[in-house]
C-alpha cells in the first residue's frame, strides 16, 4: 500500500512541476515589457512584445519610440494609436481563471480508498508531526453514522472493534471507526442522534465512575478568531446541534459507544498515557437536563450508564 501511495504522491509532484513550468512560460508571454506584471488593457507593438496601455503611453510621453527589449521602433502611427489586444485580453482572464482553478485543484479531497494506511501530512501541513496531519484510509466500512459496536463483518480483521482497544491518537481512532471526528467530542447529527462520545477532561462539570459517568455537552464557549479551545463560559448552553443529537439518543434509547483518553487528568478510569485513546464499550444515556455548571451558565448535562456484555 505504502509504494501505491508513494507513486502516486510522486506522479502528482511530477506533473505539478510541469503544470507549474507551463503557466511561468504562458505568464511570461502575458507579462508588460515595463511593469512585468500581466497587463492591464494589453497592447501588442509591431514587434510582437506586449504593454499596458498605461505604461505604454507613459514611455510615448517620455519620448521613447521604441520597444525597450528588443530596440525595434513603433512607428509614428501605432505610438500615437495603440489599439487594446482583446485577444490578449481574453488569454489574460483566462490565465487567472486557471491560477485560481488550480489552487481549489490543490484542496481536493483524497479519495478514502487512495488514502495510506496511517495518518499522514501533505506539502500545505502548517505545522511539523500529526498536528497538521489528515487521516488515513477509513479501515472500516461502516457508515458515520452506524449506531452500536462495529461488527466483525465490517473489520478487515473479523474481529469487530473490541472493548480495550486502543490507539496512539485520535486520527487512529477515526480510522476504526470507534470516533470518528478527530477533533470534536461528540459525533452525531441533531436530527438522527449521536453515536459516539470521547472523555478527554473537556469541562470541569464532568463526573466518571466508570459504570456511569455525568457529561457536560458543547457550546456556551467564546471560540472566535484564532481561540481553538477555552475553558472559560460566556452563555448558557442549549439543547441545539450535537447537544440535541445526545438529546435524541437518550429519548430514543440510542446505544452511543464512548472512548476515554489519557487527556481526562481527573478520573482514574482514563487510559494511561502508554494508551493513549481507547474504546470502552457502549453506553446509553438515562437521563438529559440543564442546570447551572460551575461558573453559572446552564449546561446540558447527560447521564451515561454502560450497556455492553463486553467487559
Amino acid at each position: 500500500m505504502s509504494g501505491k501511495w508513494q507513486a502516486l504522491v510522486a506522479e502528482e509532484t511530477e506533473d505539478k512541476e510541469e503544470a507549474n513550468e507551463d503557466d511561468s512560460k504562458l505568464k511570461d508571454m502575458l507579462q508588460c515589457t515595463i511593469c512585468h506584471e500581466l497587463c492591464v488593457r494589453p497592447v501588442t507593438a509591431p514587434c510582437q512584445h506586449n504593454f499596458c496601455l498605461k505604461c505604454f503611453q507613459s514611455l510615448v510621453n517620455r519620448g521613447g519610440k521604441s520597444c525597450p527589449t528588443c530596440r525595434q521602433e513603433f512607428g509614428a502611427k501605432f505610438a500615437a494609436n495603440p489599439r487594446i489586444n482583446t485577444a490578449l485580453t481574453v488569454a489574460i482572464r483566462s490565465f487567472k481563471a486557471g491560477a485560481s482553478s488550480a489552487a481549489a485543484k490543490a484542496c481536493e479531497r483524497i479519495n478514502d480508498s487512495d488514502r495510506p494506511d496511517e495518518a499522514f501530512t501533505t506539502d500545505r501541513a502548517v505545522r511539523a508531526g500529526r498536528a497538521n496531519a489528515a487521516s488515513g484510509r477509513i479501515m472500516v466500512t461502516v457508515p458515520n453514522d452506524h449506531f452500536g459496536p462495529i461488527p466483525p463483518e465490517a473489520d478487515p480483521r473479523g474481529q469487530g472493534i473490541r472493548v480495550g482497544e486502543w490507539w496512539k491518537d485520535r486520527l487512529d481512532c477515526r480510522q476504526w471507526g470507534a470516533h470518528f471526528p478527530h477533533v470534536a467530542g461528540i459525533a452525531g447529527q441533531s436530527n438522527v442522534g449521536a453515536q459516539s462520545v470521547v472523555l478527554s477532561g473537556g469541562y470541569e462539570d464532568d463526573m466518571d465512575e466508570g459504570e456511569w459517568f455525568l457529561y457536560t455537552g458543547s457550546g456556551g464557549r467564546d471560540l472566535s478568531g484564532n481561540k481553538r479551545t477555552n475553558k472559560f463560559q460566556s452563555h448558557d448552553q442549549k439543547f441545539d446541534s450535537m447537544n440535541q443529537a445526545l438529546r435524541l439518543s437518550c429519548e430514543r434509547g440510542l446505544p452511543v459507544r464512548v472512548v476515554r483518553s489519557f487527556k481526562e487528568k481527573r478520573s482514574s478510569y482514563a487510559p494511561s498515557p502508554d494508551t493513549p485513546v481507547r474504546y470502552d464499550g457502549v453506553y446509553r444515556i438515562v437521563a438529559c437536563w440543564r442546570k447551572p455548571g460551575a461558573q453559572g451558565f446552564l449546561m446540558c448535562r447527560y447521564l451515561f450508564v454502560r450497556a455492553d456484555s463486553e467487559p
